[in-house]
């Protein structure tokens, strides 16, 4: 209960604003049929109350898997590369909710190759990996935190994997509700913070939100504990009538003493249900007299190969060596680039269709063929190679091990 007496102090001789409206009825939620019966920083206020979803009670393990990580890697000339992260939900099966701010890098443009991963834990790649196509958000965002307050949400459009299911047919989705009033009372949030292992899911329930900004409605006050990468994490009631949670908020940023969230208004409700209908564009939707624009945007294909590489072993490392050629037109060797079980990483991104992989265990088992021998000095030692060729830029994914 630690935004109680905070609030007390802030909301002195604050108007309650509230027009009695409509209240609106949420969105379905959908579980799979084969996991039915699955069910220190600025952000930290107090006591850090987040708890691995390892540990998350049995109620709430199903909503686990319709939270993921949003990554995006970006490779540099160095040959090193740069991971950013943030938080997502799924809301049908092939959108997102999220934050606004999640879609673009720090020059304001969108991320170039970005993946939404539900239920990834620990690293572990559990449900594949989903390319973001297009966001919608509101016409006003402004990539300026303190002028976007309540307004720092997006929806994320995502293509469906390389076996071509979609992340909701596999993990499946919350619904999501816009009320005339934010309830207040506790609240829960899953998401994956920076602050923590790399790739692992907390969760925090019990914690407050409330909407007593009389000048912006969309505005949420939250005292649950976040840090950078949960920014886009839902926030989640509890409903007795539909006897489920519902994203009803995501969570944007944090200070010192409060945290902030955009909430789903009636509107915001509305217009989700034509995003995820796939009438954003319709005449219906034009019609709705909306007085919050969105807008669209597509992600722009890169002429570029982007080459990641999976762990498909259960107990087992593997080291991946690689050849390529860089978009300087050099080719570029390296290796042995350790990678964990069920994990996936980029190894290079190229614009040449020909590039060569190796993947092999501890004990030096080879799980590629020898297509050519690249001599690695750092190892002192040749390595052989197996030939890729592909005819169209896009994301490429080699799964190596235990077959």
């Amino acid at each position: 209960m630690k935004i109680v007496g905070l609030l007390a102090a802030m909301l002195v001789g604050w108007p309650l604003v509230a027009a009695a409206q409509p209240v609106g009825e949420p969105t379905i939620e959908h579980v799979p049929e084969d996991l039915a019966d699955e069910v220190k920083s600025r952000g930290i206020l107090g006591q850090d109350d987040r708890r691995s979803t390892r540990e998350v009670p049995y109620y709430l393990k199903k909503y686990t898997r319709r939270v993921g990580e949003l990554i995006t890697y970006n490779h540099l000339e160095s040959g090193e590369t740069a991971k950013t992260t943030c938080t997502g939900s799924l809301i049908q099966k092939n959108y997102i909710v999220t934050a606004a701010h999640c879609a673009f890098d720090s020059q304001g443009k969108l991320h170039e190759n970005q993946f939404f991963y539900p239920g990834i834990q620990e690293g572990r790649v559990n449900y594949d990996k989903y390319r973001v196509a297009r966001v919608f958000l509101p016409a006003s965002y402004t990539h300026d935190a303190n002028e976007d307050t309540g307004r720092d949400i997006a929806i994320m459009e995502l293509e469906p994997a390389d076996n071509g299911r979609h992340a909701g047919q596999v993990a499946g989705w919350f619904g999501f509700w816009g009320r005339a009033d934010f309830p207040d009372g506790e609240v829960s949030t899953i998401g994956y913070p920076g602050d923590k292992q790399d790739g692992h899911q907390y969760f925090q329930e019990g914690c407050q939100a409330v909407n007593r900004n009389p000048y912006n409605h969309n505005d949420l006050w939250i005292d649950c504990d976040v840090f950078q990468g949960q920014s886009g994490s839902p926030v989640l009631i509890y409903s007795g009538e539909y006897d489920t949670f519902h994203v009803q908020a995501v969570i944007q940023s944090e200070s010192a003493k409060m945290n902030f969230g955009s909430r789903i208004s009636p509107e915001r409700a509305k217009i989700f249900r034509y995003i995820t209908k796939g009438e954003f564009a319709s005449a219906a939707y034009q019609s709705e007299g909306i007085v919050e624009p969105w807008i669209q945007m597509d992600y722009v294909n890169q002429n570029k190969i982007y080459v990641y590489a999976r762990n498909e072993c259960s107990d087992e490392d593997l080291y991946i060596a690689y050849n390529y050629k860089t978009h300087a037109g050099d080719w570029r060797a390296g290796g042995f680039m350790l990678l964990k079980p069920k994990h996936e990483m980029p190894v290079f991104d190229t614009g040449n269709g020909v590039y060569y992989l190796s993947a092999r265990n501890p004990e030096g088992k080879v799980f590629t063929r020898k297509d050519m021998n690249k001599y690695l000095s750092k190892y002192d030692m040749n390595v052989g190679m197996q030939k890729y060729s592909v005819d169209k830029f896009g994301t490429f994914t080699y799964g190596f091990g235990c077959r």
